[in-house]
């Protein structure tokens, strides 16, 4: 395993361990966004199809 990684260089490897936080985070949104859903509905006071459409920007960004 560590032929592999001696293989990248420091800016790769920074590269790469940026982009996989991103995809993490992104992945963990996800997630997260159905389940708090209900919670916004409450104390925004908004309908369903209102904090999904909040949903839109949440993936653009």
């Amino acid at each position: 395993m560590s032929e592999n990684v001696d293989r990248f260089s420091k800016t790769e490897r920074k590269l790469l361990s940026f982009t996989n936080a991103g995809h993490f985070f992104t992945h963990a949104l996800v997630l997260i966004f159905p389940s708090i859903t209900t919670p916004l509905m409450a104390e925004f006071g908004l309908e369903a199809h209102e904090v999904l459409r909040l949903s839109f920007f949440m993936y653009l960004f």
